[in-house]
């Protein structure tokens, strides 16, 4: 079964550790999109490049990679790998509800970089999977309060029952070839003169 091979942004306060972190990530076969030392110039670059991940510290001169990830999420959303140190453990376990996906503490190998890109994307990709969904309902519910408004005004004005509004109003969109939301709309707009 081939892997596949994924575009990192790196971005990590420490030089040492960035460095250490690039070896085993292209060991692994991934691409380095940038190496950044900076929450600002990983900012403007993810949001640029936009990598399939990043791989991010927490302590940089110009502030902190958390908030720097918060920042990039309100954009575009992307899976997250923080790397950090034992004592920063507490703020990254705060974070994992909202914008990071998974931790490793330092120092970290290969070997551990591997399962957890395997796990954060896989669980980025349940979380897009739930977000669509999420998406999906909110537009049938939407749809669905259309179609009784619309079905209520053509019983109102028509006096007929709700069966025979509704079969109008499918009639109407299969004869029209549209969806029944979009029906329900032209009768809403045309009652309320919109």
């Amino acid at each position: 079964m081939k892997e596949t091979k994924y575009r990192v942004a790196l971005a990590h306060g420490k030089e040492e550790t960035r460095s250490r972190l690039q070896i085993d990530l292209e060991e692994l076969g991934h691409s380095i999109l940038f190496s950044s030392d900076s929450c600002k110039e990983t900012i403007s670059r993810t949001l640029k490049d936009e990598p399939d991940l990043i791989v991010s510290g927490i302590l940089f001169d110009d502030g902190d990679g958390i908030d720097a990830l918060i920042e990039i999420a309100e954009t575009r959303c992307l899976p997250a790998i923080v790397v950090t140190s034992i004592s920063s453990l507490k703020r990254v376990e705060d974070a994992m509800d909202d914008h990071v996906m998974a931790y490793l503490i330092e120092p970290v190998r290969a070997v551990d970089l591997k399962p957890a890109i395997h796990v954060v994307l896989r669980r980025f990709e349940q979380f897009e999977d739930l977000h669509q969904e999420v998406s999906d309902l909110k537009l049938r519910l939407a749809t669905r309060k259309k179609v009784e408004r619309a079905k209520g005004i053509l019983m109102v004005t028509k006096g007929i029952s709700e069966e025979e509004a509704y079969l109008q109003l499918r009639a109407a969109a299969t004869r029209n070839r549209v969806t029944m939301g979009k029906v329900s709309d032209l009768i809403i707009d045309t009652a309320t003169g919109s």
